[in-house]
């Protein structure tokens, strides 16, 4: 088990309606130690029926550059305890969370070959760790990022998003897609893909997001002579293989 950590949150903002920017401070300057790409889980304290305690896990979308703070987004969702939670905590609320978590970085500095991150939905926070992350930087004048999701008004505003691409000089753009469970969109995510394997010819692929998208993406691009173990996922959501307390 996990030591648990406290940070403070130090400020927030909301990006929009439902999506809430938490900036955290580690006690005392403590380094988070993390990579970018990685997560953390939040302990919200808050029971659940059967004794055990919400837990939600949260990308780290700041550069890893500084390791005494670290930023997340959240969207709210319904009557969901961790988003519900974390859109009402208060500025200077100490939170416990156990991390850093999650292997979705470039396994070595110095890889070379084009790079595809492809994020969907709330999954764009871990591709945006992941591009400004150090192990990343040799990639990212060879990388592209696509984000699919089904409108501009979804989560965070695309020119947040831009931003930070342009910060790390990154090729970023974004494809519309119908919403989660629609019966066409996973081909139509599929027909863009195998548009991006013939632009792009990727070495290495990063997919963040949608387990439903995710893994039939995966079987494509292997299919394209992509070798698997250049393949990395994180899954926020639909998972076939994995489920845990602390879902996304």
């Amino acid at each position: 088990m996990a030591s648990p950590r406290l940070a403070r949150i130090a400020s927030s903002k909301q990006l929009n309606g439902e999506t809430r920017l938490l900036e955290f401070v580690m006690p005392e300057g403590e380094p988070l130690n993390f990579a970018g790409g990685q997560y953390v889980i939040i302990n919200t304290n808050i029971p659940l029926p059967g004794g055990k305690i919400a837990k939600r896990a949260y990308s780290i979308l700041s550069s890893d550059r500084e390791q005494s703070k670290f930023e997340i987004a959240v969207k709210k969702v319904g009557t969901g305890l961790g988003s519900n939670y974390m859109h009402v905590t208060q500025n200077g609320a100490e939170v416990p969370f156990s991390g850093p978590w999650g292997q979705f970085v470039p396994d070595e500095p110095g890889t070379s070959g084009r790079t595809l991150v492809l994020a969907t939905d709330t999954g764009i926070t871990a591709a945006l760790g992941l591009i400004q992350g150090a192990k990343f930087k040799s990639c990212a004048d060879q990388a592209r990022m696509i984000w699919f999701v089904e409108s501009e008004n979804y989560f965070i505003p695309p020119s947040f998003v831009r931003d930070i691409c342009s910060s790390v000089d990154l090729d970023f753009s974004i494809e519309a897609l119908p919403s989660v469970n629609h019966p066409e969109r996973l081909s139509r995510a599929l027909a863009v893909l195998a548009r991006l394997i013939q632009e792009v010819r990727p070495a290495s692929v990063f997919l963040s997001g949608d387990g439903n998208l995710l893994y039939p993406i995966k079987e494509q691009l292997m299919a394209s002579q992509i070798e698997e173990k250049q393949i990395k996922i994180e899954c926020f959501f639909n998972n076939p293989f994995k489920k845990i307390g602390g879902t996304r």
